[in-house]
């Protein structure tokens, strides 16, 4: 079986998207299903996805490169098809040439043609995407299919931690919530010891560093680093953006204060807040909540960890092998 997958990642947009399609990649191919990656060309991307196979869009390229996805999918014979992009929608995916498509959103606004829908959120947005979608699609809803890293969830001796707060917001943090959220603390003469990670596609590096060095904070500063999932477990508290690392470090089990950075997390935020999982804030207020945490920090990891057990790709690698004949 082959599978293609439609999805971008830059330093506008960030990794997300494509992060959690090629975890899922990975544990599809251990089911024998062969993937082709399809994305528009950017440094990003391309760092990410060394060693897949994959055909690069030009960046320019109209109405979501759908003319030159179909022609890839008829070169190699691919019948089926995985988008998780916010700017393809229905039109896109009725005219794809595939007889199979799955699609990962979390927004639950806007209508899809597919076989198959995942959305990490929340049950509760069943009513709504059934009035979205085909009445033959399949519905994969809720925290048990969100899709993480093998890192995350390997049960490992209990590290020692080295930080009392770990700050990421991504592979580009594209509005340089690290800078600021370094700036408030550093304002605020915080006295922990904090764990500071920028991503591949973070471009603010010049004028982080500046501020790093004229700060008397305690900051370990990684860049891109290969061992985050260690990072983090030795952190005591998480600060980062409702996304796929918020269920990376509920599953580790960890207390969590979100920043929201964009309107497709409401859903993710709407969760963790009913579920008493972790506490939004904003970055002028962080140093507040920091301080407020401890009393809280047992409860909340609790509450997070039985959100997300970290199992959720197995769950949709089983589902889509197991219709594979009616692919």
């Amino acid at each position: 079986m082959q599978l293609a997958i439609r999805t971008d990642a830059n330093e506008l947009i960030g990794a997300g998207h494509l992060m959690r399609c090629l975890e899922l990649a990975k544990t599809l191919a251990v089911k024998n299903i062969q993937i082709r990656f399809i994305v528009k060309e950017s440094d990003l991307a391309i760092n990410l996805l060394v060693n897949q196979i994959v055909t690069y869009l030009k960046p320019s390229v109209l109405n979501n490169g759908l003319e030159e996805t179909n022609q890839i999918l008829k070169e190699n014979n691919i019948k089926n098809i995985l988008i998780d992009h916010y700017e393809i929608g229905l039109n896109w995916e009725k005219k794809v040439v595939a007889d199979y498509v799955i699609i990962i959103d979390d927004l639950a606004n806007r209508a899809h043609y597919c076989n198959l829908l995942i959305d990490t959120a929340s049950e509760s947005r069943l009513p709504a995407y059934k009035k979205l979608v085909p009445k033959h699609c399949e519905l994969l809803l809720g925290p048990k299919y969100g899709i993480i890293r093998d890192e995350f969830i390997q049960k490992l001796n209990d590290e020692q931690l080295s930080f009392d707060i770990f700050i990421c917001f991504g592979a580009s943090d594209p509005l340089n919530n690290s800078f600021a959220s370094i700036s408030e603390l550093g304002i605020k003469q915080y006295k922990g010891k904090i764990c500071l990670i920028t991503g591949l596609g973070y471009e603010h590096g010049k004028t982080l560093k500046k501020l790093i060095e004229n700060t008397n904070l305690n900051i370990t500063w990684h860049q891109a680093p290969r061992n985050l999932a260690s990072l983090m477990r030795q952190s005591k508290v998480i600060i980062t953006a409702p996304g796929i690392m918020l269920f990376e470090a509920a599953s580790m089990g960890k207390s969590i204060i979100m920043i929201k950075t964009a309107e497709n997390q409401n859903g993710n935020i709407e969760l963790f807040e009913l579920n008493k999982a972790a506490i939004l804030t904003t970055i002028s207020n962080i140093y507040s909540c920091i301080q407020t945490m401890e009393d809280k920090s047992k409860t909340l990891a609790l509450k997070a960890k039985a959100i997300s057990d970290g199992k959720g790709k197995y769950r949709i690698a089983h589902h889509i092998k197991q219709n594979s004949s009616l692919i």
